[in-house]
């Protein structure tokens, strides 16, 4: 399974960071690119500890299907999520990257 502190993935990760631009189209959702970066650091923080979300239906949720989110297999599109990731504000694009 990948992970973030094997080498080859953190390359794989920089290069494709590296390749993002200001007006890179959404793929996903709603949100723009800055607004992504900012989503995806604010989903770190959580393992790291540096945040705490609150327990409830989405934390539940997550708990339930722990093995399917930590799998091999990709997020499947439209799955909602917690609102503790949701970014909605504007971000600065050279920062957030």
């Amino acid at each position: 399974m990948p992970t973030f502190f094997d080498p080859t993935v953190q390359a794989i990760l920089r290069d494709r960071i590296a390749l993002l631009q200001a007006n890179s189209p959404a793929r996903w959702g709603r949100m723009n690119v800055a607004q992504m970066m900012a989503h995806c650091t604010t989903t770190m923080k959580m393992p790291t500890g540096e945040l705490r979300v609150k327990a409830g239906f989405m934390s539940l949720n997550g708990r339930l299907v722990k093995k399917r989110i930590l799998g091999e297999k990709p997020f499947r599109q439209g799955v909602p999520t917690d609102k503790a990731f949701v970014v909605g504000d504007v971000r600065e694009f050279d920062a957030e990257k």
